[in-house]
């Protein structure tokens, strides 16, 4: 006589509830140690019913995303980003504690158009003002019409060992690279001690490169032989 058993699943449609998952549901999973893809999936509840929803949706925009930092910890010339991503529009660049080893140089930028090799530094290829006072109420200013170079600070920084401590902070904002109907635009934002007196000093100005190219690359240097002698360089990305 043949014997039919009749097996009950074990959890039934709708029979997991809340009391029934333990605390460490997520802490006990893997662990995503970057920032989620645009495909990522979340639950969510949607007025009690449980949905899933793409990262995409919910990460906001507009903001800037960290792309990479430089840390200097030896003599180097420059920072230089070779590589502007198509993924964004706009750039900011964010140096911290910048030092050089030599007296009064100026901290300044170049950039590398599409379809070149190097970083542009041919007279009258840009065009710049920056302006600031120091901590005597001094006015600064840097300008020209025609350079090799945009200038970020209003005047000369000093040199870390004739001044203790001597640094330069700058918030630089890069507008719309990729494009070519468009001049290369750049604002910054400066504090430092300049190099005549030692003085505090602050700064702000913009400038472009007089082309109408895409940029590619982005340099961070100083002029004639100077080095910087430490400091960080972080490039961020923004979309729309």
């Amino acid at each position: 006589m043949a014997i039919t058993r009749i097996i009950t699943p074990a959890v039934t449609d709708d029979a997991v509830t809340a009391a029934k998952i333990n605390n460490d549901i997520i802490s006990g999973s893997t662990e995503l140690a970057t920032a989620p893809a645009d495909t990522d999936e979340f639950l969510v509840s949607d007025a009690g019913t449980l949905k899933r929803i793409d990262y995409s949706l919910i990460k906001g925009g507009g903001a800037f995303e960290k792309i990479s930092t430089t840390t200097i910890s030896s003599n180097v010339a420059s920072v230089d980003f070779n590589t502007l991503s198509t993924d964004y529009r706009d750039f900011r660049i964010i140096c911290s504690d910048l030092r050089i080893d030599t007296h009064q140089q100026f901290i300044v930028l170049k950039v590398k158009r599409a379809g070149e090799s190097s970083f542009d530094g041919g007279s009258g290829n840009y065009i710049y003002a920056v302006m600031g006072y120091d901590s005597d109420a001094n006015e600064i200013k840097a300008q020209s019409t025609s350079d090799n170079k945009l200038k970020l600070i209003p005047a000369s920084l000093a040199r870390d060992a004739t001044v203790d401590g001597a640094n330069a902070d700058i918030l630089i904002d890069c507008y719309n690279v990729h494009a070519t109907d468009s001049k290369f635009m750049i604002r910054a934002d400066t504090t430092f001690i300049e190099g005549t007196y030692g003085r505090s000093a602050v700064g702000t100005g913009g400038g472009y490169r007089n082309a109408l190219d895409a940029i590619i690359g982005i340099q961070i240097t100083n002029e004639g032989s100077t080095n910087f002698i430490s400091g960080t360089v972080t490039l961020y990305g923004r979309k729309i």
